[in-house]
């Protein structure tokens, strides 16, 4: 294979390494002709798999003589590659028959640089999908990134897991359109209604923990505050409990990586969530990034001193496609059997798909 990257494409690609090497040890790397190059990665415990895939169109030099290559590669090794400045151009190539090493090529025309880089390849590595329609999952979710990264920064780097609480919209309450409301006051010319913090962040307390270490940390959020850009509340088909709020518990670290990679690209975080024990997926949204995200209305006045900015941004060009699934744990109290591979009760398999790539089940579910 020998791909080549270039222009616009090259900063989401080093965005998309660095967001991949804080989630797992190795890079999966999967190149399909008339598809495009994905670049796949999980994490130790086999909770968290997170996959960016390029589309082919985007590239300079797509060329894949087979119908998918894949190899895989240590995440550091691949990051310590791409850390060359003022770069122009990518080349990323693989021999015909050689599954030991792969290359990377730099290029700066400009300043006469040129970097050759081989990279031995993890021949052992197990290459997996995993597969959720956001369209089955009842919750969502759409914030700003660097909103929601600030209060994912209230949590202390020594706890691992968080708790999202999803409480259903109260009836009769205005529908949440992002606008500025909640907590600092109620719309003018509008009905008051009080804050609904139907959306809390907590800090996950085992219950068997000593009384020194129950320490918990809480964060309440209205749904109808400026960083909130949609949310939803449909509840869940199986169980019709839709007016019950629902505690969703996933890895924090894995987390806060993909919410850093959506506001290094310049793009919103969206959270798909079911239940306790079903997978939460967190994907980019550029759905809000239009026109109707910067023509906010202030005492009759657009904002930006009156600049017609709608059209700085255009969703139709992102060029590539990303999303986390993380396995949450499983209601307490579960009589399930224990698996091989836990952490803090999420639960993870693995079993072969009719493609011959494994796909994995996250929180006990097949996602197929």
């Amino acid at each position: 294979m020998e791909l080549a990257l270039s222009g616009s494409l090259l900063r989401s690609f080093f965005k998309s390494v660095g967001c991949l090497s804080k989630i797992g040890a190795e890079v999966l790397v999967e190149a399909t002709a008339g598809t495009g190059l994905t670049l796949k990665a999980m994490n130790t415990a086999r909770s968290a798999f997170c996959s960016v895939t390029f589309k082919q169109a985007s590239f300079e030099v797509f060329i894949v003589r087979s119908g998918t290559v894949q190899t895989a590669v240590l995440a550091k090794h691949l990051a310590a590659a791409l850390r060359t400045q003022r770069l122009e151009r990518v080349v990323i190539s693989q021999k015909p028959g050689d599954a030991v090493t792969m290359s990377v090529r730099l290029e700066c025309p400009h300043a006469g640089l040129v970097k050759n880089y081989v990279l031995n390849c993890v021949t052992d590595a197990e290459h997996l999908k995993a597969t959720v329609d956001p369209s089955l999952m009842p919750i969502t979710l759409v914030v700003r990134p660097k909103e929601f990264g600030k209060l994912l920064s209230h949590f202390q780097s020594a706890q691992t897991d968080v708790t999202v609480t999803f409480a259903p919209v109260l009836s009769g309450a205005a529908p949440n359109t992002g606008g500025f409301a909640g907590g600092f006051g109620d719309r003018r010319g509008e009905t008051s209604t009080a804050p609904a913090r139907n959306l809390r962040l907590s800090s996950f307390s085992d219950p068997n923990a000593p009384p020194g270490q129950t320490l918990q940390t809480s964060i309440s959020l209205d749904t109808a505050e400026d960083a909130v850009l949609r949310y939803e509340h449909a509840g869940s088909r199986d169980d019709g409990a839709g007016d019950a709020a629902r505690d969703v518990t996933v890895n924090l670290k894995d987390l806060r990586a993909m919410v850093s990679f959506c506001e290094s690209v310049d793009l919103d975080v969206a959270l798909y969530a079911d239940c306790a024990g079903a997978p939460m997926l967190v994907r980019p949204a550029a759905e809000f990034k239009g026109a109707q995200f910067h023509q906010q209305q202030y005492g009759g006045q657009p904002q930006y001193g009156g600049r017609d900015r709608s059209n700085y941004f255009d969703a139709a060009a992102v060029d590539f496609d990303a999303e986390l699934v993380l396995a949450s744990m499983l209601p307490r109290g579960d009589k399930a059997a224990e698996p091989t591979e836990t952490l803090g009760g999420c639960l993870l398999y693995t079993s072969d798909a009719a493609d011959d790539t494994p796909c994995v089940d996250l929180g006990g579910r097949r996602i197929i």
